[in-house]
């Protein structure tokens, strides 16, 4: 399990999101202005279904999320420290932790893709929220800025 000063960390599922905040990140990173405007599109999209969506793009939102601040939180583009540590604390505390598609999150060659420029995306969220989250990406998700972990949108 998952502990913060003693106590079992367990993420907060539910089916109404009109109140739920949630963290979701958008870099430039070198892309162009039409895929910023996708970007920024999919940040509007998702303030339609949530309460509330921030745009901070740091493993602190993960501990927000985890100590139950956010409803989910989602990483356009971080880094691999941004990602590794959180992923298997979000799985002990009952969530779903994958790619910005859903996919599995794959740390092969890390360090090789670090130094080649390769950022990583990850969708952490309760299993309720992780699946909507997942339509509303499949419907109209954020292009990618470079990489995804190695995995291109699709």
């Amino acid at each position: 399990g998952a502990f913060y000063n003693g106590k079992r960390l367990a993420m907060r599922d539910r089916a109404d999101f009109a109140d739920l905040r949630i963290s979701c990140n958008v870099d430039k990173y070198g892309v162009g202005e039409s895929v910023m405007r996708e970007q920024m599109k999919f940040l509007g999209d998702m303030k339609m279904e949530f309460e509330s969506v921030r745009d901070n793009g740091s493993v602190y939102d993960t501990a927000v999320m985890l100590k139950g601040g956010y409803g989910a939180a989602i990483f356009n583009a971080g880094k691999i420290w941004d990602c590794v540590p959180v992923d298997i604390i979000v799985e002990e505390a009952g969530g779903v932790a994958t790619d910005i598609y859903g996919g599995t999150l794959d740390y092969t060659d890390a360090f090789k893709k670090a130094e080649t420029g390769v950022f990583y995306s990850a969708c952490y969220a309760p299993p309720k929220i992780h699946k909507k989250l997942q339509e509303l990406i499949h419907k109209n998700g954020p292009p990618s800025p470079r990489g995804w972990g190695g995995r291109e949108r699709g």
